[in-house]
């Protein structure tokens, strides 16, 4: 086909693409807008009823990493007025098996993420964070520092 020809036959479907947007666009509706609203039935609302009120708590623990964050701020400790300081007894916790091989960080996240191997399951934990009472203090090179409690551990990384 020679060109003309074939601009004459684009420029034609063009304005008749265009013109039945245009149509659709701008042709007037069959139902105007009240009388659209009156075929919708409306919800009486009675006279006492009353909508219930939720209030929303945040998530202590995360459905998809299953692991329990702690809260940012913690309560103030208060002085003891007076007397002596008695320290509490030394009561014994049964920790479970924990290994640690290390940890990861992005350059974009503050805290980085641990691999630490509890009672032969394999948790992933960033610091402040806890699986099940135990939490996450500290993460270093070669080992992290969990608690429970008062009580504090220390966890060498293994050597595999």
């Amino acid at each position: 086909m020679n060109r003309p020809l074939l601009n004459k036959i684009l420029i034609g479907g063009l304005l008749a693409i265009w013109t039945a947007v245009g149509y659709k666009f701008f042709k007037p509706a069959k139902d105007s807008p009240s009388e659209q609203l009156e075929q919708v039935p409306m919800i009486a609302k009675t006279e006492g009823e009353t909508l219930p009120d939720f209030e929303w708590e945040p998530l202590k623990r995360d459905p998809f990493l299953n692991t329990i964050t702690r809260s940012k701020t913690a309560p103030k400790k208060s002085k003891p007025s007076g007397g002596r300081l008695t320290r509490p007894k030394n009561t014994s916790t049964i920790w479970p098996t924990i290994e640690y091989f290390g940890f990861v960080q992005r350059n974009n996240q503050p805290a980085p993420l641990a691999l630490i191997k509890i009672n032969d399951v394999l948790y992933r934990l960033r610091v402040g964070e806890s699986y099940q009472i135990y939490a996450l203090d500290k993460v270093t090179k070669d080992s992290i520092i969990m608690s429970y409690g008062s009580s504090r551990k220390i966890f060498h990384k293994t050597k595999l």
